[in-house]
């Protein structure tokens, strides 16, 4: 799909998004199929942090896995959330020192 259009997007989740992380990650059972909302063309996770619409740039082939990178031309922020972040095997949240 990727390959055929040339396009594809990239989603950062938000703190709120644990439960949608964990379903694309194996870990939770579908209750419902999943409905992605769409920008510049393209599915994107609903109300991701950051949600990136990219061209292909370059495609690495590895065993049977593609590593596509692209070229980011139109960017979706959610400036009211704060990241979901996942470090060494557990779900973390950011401390930020004042600056």
């Amino acid at each position: 799909m990727i390959e055929s259009s040339g396009t594809f997007s990239v989603n950062v989740l938000s703190r709120e998004q644990k439960d949608t992380s964990m379903l694309f990650a194996g870990q939770k059972q579908a209750t419902q199929p999943y409905s992605f909302n769409t920008f510049a063309n393209l599915p994107i996770v609903q109300e991701s942090l950051v949600s990136l619409a990219c061209t292909v740039h370059n495609t690495h082939r590895e065993g049977d896995h593609t590593l596509f990178v692209g070229n980011v031309y139109n960017l979706l922020i959610n400036d009211h959330a704060e990241p979901l972040t996942f470090y060494n095997g557990h779900y973390k949240n950011l401390q930020f020192e004042g600056v």
